[in-house]
């Protein structure tokens, strides 16, 4: 196994941030289900070098990056997949790791990705470390673009059911 993820940990390191392979999508779930079957996982070199280069790519990605939901959720979900090791904290703390995941919340716009984002702040904030570390990169205003962003679609959906109902008055008007 050491071997193996040696290797990969080296390829994955001299890939481009931009790359847009599918590797950025299997990747999350591959290293999700190698951690849930070695406890002591993040005190591998190599997996924290991967998880290092991961946390880099989210940090960079665009909302035009394509399958951002599914890419996100994956990564997501390995981050989260690590409740039961022991180096958690450790591996949320890094600044690569906190900057994609606040990355992630910025960019994203489907609801349901961002409330799977905001669930897994939920589960890690609880530790005082992490929460310091992920307000000292200015997760308080990408909470805040969030809430702007949730109100102002909304207030937009308000508008085109208003709208929609005053069409709709306007007809029965006519027929009457």
């Amino acid at each position: 196994d050491q071997g193996i993820l040696e290797k990969l940990s080296r390829t994955v390191a001299s890939l481009e941030q931009c790359d847009t392979s599918r590797l950025w999508l299997v990747l999350p779930s591959f290293l999700h289900n190698f951690c849930h079957d070695n406890p002591g996982c993040l005190a591998s070199p190599s997996v924290t070098e991967i998880s290092s280069v991961l946390a880099q790519h989210f940090s960079s990605l665009t909302a035009a990056q394509p399958d951002l939901d599914t890419v996100a959720e994956n990564y997501i979900s390995f981050l989260s997949g690590l409740q039961s090791q022991e180096d958690k904290a450790r591996l949320y703390q890094r600044s690569e790791v906190v900057l994609s995941v606040i990355n992630l919340l910025e960019i994203l716009v489907t609801e349901e990705t961002v409330q799977t984002v905001l669930e897994f702040l939920q589960e890690i904030l609880e530790s005082e470390e992490v929460s310091v570390a992920f307000t000292e990169q200015g997760l308080f205003k990408s909470l805040l673009s969030v809430s702007s962003k949730a109100e102002e679609e909304t207030l937009r959906n308000a508008k085109e059911a208003d709208k929609a109902l005053k069409v709709t008055k306007a007809d029965l008007a006519r027929v009457q």
